[in-house]
């Protein structure tokens, strides 16, 4: 052994030795971070042997994969669209079963009012005019179409208004000698509304059809009409006029409905 190194190969006596003591544990070191590989990416090949599955379709809506977040928000709200549209269908021919109960019934008077028309201004703030369109809806569809307002039916009907426009198409058509060509035109129109496809501008054209030409006769006869009301009132008119006016109106009157009989006829060619 070498002098000098006896010391340090010594064992320290703990008894007597003041030496803090060192920890045994030594500080590891931070693990060194793992690297992955980026593998290529793999396209697959498609088994041939294996139909492909066929897209579900949606109503409107085409059958095209929904690949973005947008895409997501549109199909949800247009599928939203057409829940509630097909509850307004049901809604408001409820509306009118209900309103025509409460009119048969008189159930009006069990809350207080003397006329269906107070109740419903008072409850819906429904004007006559309003009221007057559901309750003649009622009666249409009772008379010619009691399975729409059956619960659970299904209709194509769009709303209050194409209901009250297919009610007018109806009552043309159930009047008599109702010229062939009219007859067409406006079975025409009642298909439509009852598939919910007709325009408002298709039932306003087939009606001015008539209104246009015969407007100004029946103007001129509404003329002397109130010409015959006003002299009435009149004292002292000479004797005869009265009788004069009402024979121009029984003699035009005839004219006008023959005038507008023509212009619709013609206009549904």
């Amino acid at each position: 052994m070498k002098p000098g190194k006896d010391n340090a190969s010594t064992p320290p006596n703990p008894a007597t030795d003041t030496t803090p003591a060192k920890p045994i544990l030594k500080k590891l070191a931070a693990p060194t971070p793992l690297r992955h590989r980026v593998l290529p990416a793999v396209t697959p090949v498609p088994d041939e042997s294996v139909p492909a599955a066929t897209p579900v379709a949606h109503t409107d809506i085409p059958a095209t994969a929904v690949s973005t977040t947008r895409q997501q928000t549109a199909l949800s709200i247009t599928r939203e669209i057409q829940k509630n549209l097909a509850l307004m269908k049901k809604a408001f021919l409820r509306v009118v079963m209900l309103l025509g109960q409460v009119r048969d019934e008189k159930l009006y008077a069990e809350l207080g009012h003397a006329t269906m028309e107070d109740y419903a201004a008072v409850h819906f703030g429904f004007k006559r005019s309003s009221l007057s369109m559901y309750l003649r809806v009622y009666d249409g569809l009772r008379q010619n179409h009691p399975d729409v307002l059956k619960p659970g039916a299904k209709v194509k009907i769009a709303d209050l208004n194409d209901a009250d426009d297919l009610i007018w198409i109806e009552k043309e058509l159930a009047h008599e000698n109702l010229p062939e060509a009219n007859k067409t035109a406006l079975q025409d129109l009642q298909e439509k509304a009852l598939e919910g496809t007709l325009r408002r501008s298709e039932l306003r054209a087939y009606k001015s059809k008539g209104n246009k030409i015969a407007g100004g006769n029946r103007a001129f006869l509404a003329k002397l009409r109130s010409l015959r009301t006003y002299g009435a009132t009149l004292a002292g008119l000479p004797e005869g006029v009265i009788a004069h006016l009402q024979a121009a109106i029984d003699l035009f009157k005839p004219e006008v409905a023959d005038v507008k009989q023509k212009a619709v006829k013609k206009g549904a060619k």
